[in-house]
């Protein structure tokens, strides 16, 4: 990170160990002059690189790479939704492989991009030898495991990736009477929160489960549940979702309704559970 912010080689003013940073500043204190004289290079190199002006203009065309992207897919699929998939279902399959494929690279091989961006990868980095207490262990593990076997994060993403569309898009083409349909929906929803590994992890396997529910195999079902909590505590709430393909009263609906809205809007999770269990509201201070 450093190469990529200063203008000089970052060994000249970073250290690896305490001794390091001791012997640096004896240095530099014998030496003012150099000392000054990479102070004001450093300087004049934020001042003319990291203005407000430049950083605006570098985000609002970064957007415009990102949002090229994005807009191209979305047409993309917003055509591929008018196919009528029971009637082509040879192309049907086709398109849908396909799909699955480009979400796999569009997640796998972002770069600098997604919520949380920089506390995940240097997460990735890091795993091996850190301790990461707001981490899930099953998030850790899986860090872990990819990290031991290279450095790059794109390969980790890319496994990501595959896990987490793997388990969605079977789901989607056994219960959906319209796949690729589906797919746009789920693509305008899900765009936003792009890069949160943990949760998108937890909200696949979820997605999963919901076999379980339509065929009344509460043991697999909860299993699953189990199985996500390692990644992210809060697909404990989807835990009622086997009671809910009952024949309830509306009011009851209406009345789950009126509660998750209530939790969302007043903050509850984070006022009274944050504390408690911090990476279930979201809250990394600690990156």
């Amino acid at each position: 990170i450093l190469k990529d912010l200063l203008p000089i080689d970052p060994e000249l003013v970073s250290f690896r160990t305490i001794d390091d940073a001791v012997e640096k500043i004896n240095y530099y204190l014998d030496h003012p002059q150099e000392r000054y004289d990479l102070s004001n290079l450093i300087y004049n190199h934020f001042v003319e690189h990291y203005s407000y002006d430049s950083l605006v203009e570098y985000v609002l065309n970064e957007a415009a790479k990102i949002w090229q992207v994005w807009l191209s897919i979305y047409l993309f699929l917003y055509s591929c939704s008018w196919l009528d998939f029971k009637a082509n279902r040879k192309i049907g399959y086709i398109l849908f492989t396909f799909i699955f494929f480009l979400f796999v690279l569009h997640d796998g091989l972002r770069w600098e991009t997604g919520t949380d961006w920089g506390n995940y990868y240097r997460f990735f980095l890091n795993c091996l030898w850190d301790e990461w207490e707001q981490f899930e262990p099953g998030y850790v593990l899986f860090n872990q495991l990819i990290r031991g076997l290279t450095i790059d994060y794109n390969v980790f993403l890319l496994c990501e990736a595959v896990i987490v569309w793997g388990l969605i898009f079977p789901t989607i083409r056994k219960y959906s009477p319209d796949p690729l349909l589906t797919l746009f929906c789920l693509y305008c929803t899900l765009l936003p929160v792009l890069g949160m590994n943990r949760q998108l992890i937890s909200l696949a396997i979820s997605i999963y489960s919901i076999r379980f529910i339509l065929n009344r195999q509460w043991i697999f079902f909860y299993l699953s549940i189990l199985l996500a909590c390692p990644f992210h505590l809060s697909i404990l709430i989807f835990a009622v979702a086997y009671f809910l393909n009952s024949k309830l009263k509306t009011k009851y609906y209406v009345l789950l309704l009126v509660v998750c809205i209530g939790l969302s809007v007043f903050d509850v999770i984070d006022k009274y559970f944050g504390e408690i269990v911090p990476y279930v509201s979201g809250d990394d201070t600690r990156l």
